[in-house]
């Protein structure tokens, strides 16, 4: 399980199949509609898109029920416990490091359905 790290390794919340689990992953992960961002950048003049995509998400440029399941499959490794991550957060405590707390705030949650809520912001 990656650490996290505020805004950059972020931690999800995901329901799917009725089944609760946490991920800490980068976040550039969760972006739901891939084809979107690369029209930003494209718009920008950057035609080397295709190196922005994270590995797990080729061939899945917009993320939504029909491939979640193959999704939350290729980012198995990164699923976090509950337990883990609270000590994880008392290791932070302990140190002194209280600073970074937010680290452990949960940033996004994602339903399977293409329903994305945002908890905090960057």
């Amino acid at each position: 399980m990656l650490e996290p790290i505020y805004a950059e390794n972020v931690i999800v919340g995901v329901i799917h199949k009725k089944q609760f689990q946490w991920y800490v992953t980068d976040r550039e992960l969760w972006y739901l509609d891939y084809v979107k961002f690369a029209q930003a950048f494209e718009n920008e003049g950057d035609l080397a898109v295709d190196e922005y995509i994270e590995p797990e998400r080729k061939g899945m440029e917009i993320l939504g029920s029909e491939n979640a399941g193959l999704f939350l499959k290729r980012i198995e490794s990164y699923k976090g416990d509950a337990a883990t991550l609270l000590k994880l957060f008392e290791d932070k405590i302990e140190s002194g490091e209280e600073e970074d707390v937010l680290d452990f705030i949960p940033s996004f949650f994602f339903d399977g359905e293409r329903r994305f809520y945002l908890f905090n912001s960057f």
